[in-house]
């Protein structure tokens, strides 16, 4: 039970996770931009400008992460197939499933005759 809590938790939180990420992306773009800016324009600067390709791959990396997190609504569906798994391995829900095949079998025979 404790696990279907923490996907919903997750569900609830993954939205603002994402527009965060997206954000700081945007603003890790932004400096990178003005730090390229600044060392080009500078007459002694070097090209490309140092660091800038660690200040890309941070780039990449914020978007990339926002963009393959989960929607709520996977997160949900899965929080219900988990629900759904651990119903079905109870023994009151094993029994039912005797109990449906043994009337469907049954069933199956009469239509036969």
């Amino acid at each position: 039970m404790n696990e279907l809590l923490w996907l919903l938790y997750l569900a609830d939180v993954v939205h603002g996770v994402s527009i965060v990420l997206a954000i700081a992306g945007i603003v890790v773009l932004i400096a990178s931009c003005f730090y390229f800016l600044y060392h080009v324009i500078e007459p002694d600067g070097e090209f490309p400008p140092p660091r800038i390709k660690t200040l890309l791959a941070w780039v990449v990396g914020i978007f990339m992460l926002s963009a393959i997190l989960p929607t709520k609504q996977l997160i949900l569906i899965a929080a219900g197939l988990r629900a759904g798994q651990q119903a079905l391995e109870t023994p009151l829900a094993q029994k039912a499933l005797r109990l449906l095949d043994k009337r469907l079998e049954d069933a199956l025979k009469e239509v036969e005759k």
